[in-house]
């Protein structure tokens, strides 16, 4: 048997393990009951609470709604233009992002009222991709 300390997310545990062979016996069946939760070890710090859940905010301007990146990534392709009409759902272009194609779809039905990216562009997380009418 070995006892180690392990930190995760920054609480400290110690454990115990056995380390298992090729002679060792099989471990004996556990018995069903309460499971118990690691405690921290004296002196460790308690983690941070859990930070509230955010609320998006509500996309676009006064007269039309902002399509945002929602996460960074490579233009990959642009399937609309400004003046063309799109149904809810319907794929404005599509963000490469951790070697990944996303499609961003249109949030509701509507014009597009402007493209403010193009094929091979970088964008942020959260920049304006695309405004509707």
């Amino acid at each position: 048997m070995q006892r180690l300390r392990i930190t995760v997310n920054g609480r400290s545990y110690d454990v115990t393990v056995e380390e298992l062979g090729a002679e060792s016996a099989p471990a004996p069946p556990v018995a069903a009951g309460p499971v118990s939760t690691p405690r921290p070890m004296v002196g460790s710090e308690p983690p941070p609470p859990p930070a509230p859940a955010r609320a998006t905010p509500p996309a676009g301007s006064a007269s039309g709604a902002e399509v945002l990146a929602p996460l960074p990534g490579v233009v990959t392709e642009v399937r609309v233009e400004s003046g063309q009409a799109v149904a809810a759902g319907e794929v404005l272009l599509v963000l490469e992002a951790m070697k990944m194609d996303n499609d961003i779809p249109a949030p509701r039905a509507g014009t597009v009222r402007e493209v403010r990216v193009q094929h091979g562009d970088q964008v942020a997380a959260r920049q304006v991709l695309v405004v509707l009418e």
